[in-house]
C-alpha cells in the first residue's frame, strides 16, 4: 500500500525533474545564442572599422588616417554598398562619444573603437615679405602650391627653385600664375631669384593645409 501510495510522488518528482532540466538547457541555448551572436557582431564592428580605417576608401587620407570633412558626410548607402554592411545590420560611426552617422537603432549591438588620426584640410593664402633672403617655408605636407607672379615694373623673377630643385625658370622673367608640384613627406622652402625689387604682393602663394589630431573611433553594428 505504502509502494502504491509514492508512486504518484515519484511521477510528480520525475515531472518537476523533467522540467527542470528542460529549462536549464532552453536557458544555456538561449546564452550561448546570444554570445554567439554578440561575437558575430563584434566581428562585423571591427571589419567595417578595418574597411573604414585600412581600406583604399575615398574616408582614408592614408592608413588610418581619416579625411574628418568626408567621414562627417558617410552615408548609410556607402556603408551598404562600398563596405559590406549586410541588408539586415544597423550600424553607428562615432568620434570621440559624438555619433556621426546611423542608419537605425543599434541598442544592444557590439562595439569597437580604435585610435585614429583625423585630417582637416584648410585653404591658404600667403603673401610673403621678403627679407634678404626671398624665401618663404611652407607648412608640413604641402603637396601643391598654386604660384601668383607679379613682379614691379623694372624687376625680373628668373627662377623659383623648391628646396635645392629648379620648378620653374623663365630668362626673361616669369609672370602669371603657375602650378607647383612638390613632396608631401617633406618641409619645402620656396626661394625666388629676381633682379629688382620684391615688394610685398609680388608674390601670392596658395595651398592646402592639412591639420591632424588624435581622436577615438567607434564603431557599432547590431545585427
Amino acid at each position: 500500500m505504502r509502494g502504491q501510495t509514492s508512486l504518484p510522488a515519484l511521477g510528480v518528482a520525475l515531472l518537476l525533474l523533467t522540467a527542470t532540466t528542460t529549462a536549464t538547457v532552453a536557458v544555456a541555448d538561449g546564452a550561448f545564442g546570444t554570445a554567439e551572436r554578440d561575437a558575430l557582431e563584434r566581428q562585423a564592428a571591427i571589419a567595417l572599422s578595418e574597411r573604414l580605417v585600412d581600406g583604399p576608401t575615398r574616408v582614408t587620407s592614408r592608413a588610418n588616417v581619416l579625411d574628418e570633412r568626408v567621414l562627417r558626410n558617410v552615408t548609410e548607402s556607402f556603408l551598404r554598398e562600398n563596405l559590406g554592411l549586410s541588408a539586415g545590420s544597423e550600424a553607428a560611426l562615432e568620434i570621440d562619444g559624438e555619433a556621426v552617422l546611423r542608419t537605425g537603432s543599434t541598442q544592444g549591438g557590439s562595439s569597437f573603437e580604435r585610435i585614429v588620426l583625423l585630417e582637416r584640410t584648410a585653404q591658404r593664402v600667403l603673401r610673403p615679405a621678403f627679407d634678404g633672403t626671398r624665401a618663404v617655408t611652407l607648412p608640413r605636407r604641402v603637396a601643391r602650391v598654386r604660384l601668383t607672379l607679379r613682379p614691379p615694373s623694372g624687376t625680373s623673377v628668373t627662377r623659383v627653385l623648391a628646396g635645392h630643385r629648379v620648378v620653374l625658370r623663365r630668362p626673361g622673367g616669369l609672370e602669371g600664375n603657375f602650378t607647383v608640384d612638390l613632396s608631401a613627406a617633406t618641409t619645402t622652402t620656396l626661394r625666388f631669384d629676381a633682379v629688382g625689387r620684391l615688394p610685398n604682393g609680388s608674390v601670392t602663394l596658395r595651398y592646402a593645409q592639412r591639420r591632424t589630431r588624435k581622436a577615438v573611433f567607434g564603431v557599432t553594428v547590431d545585427g
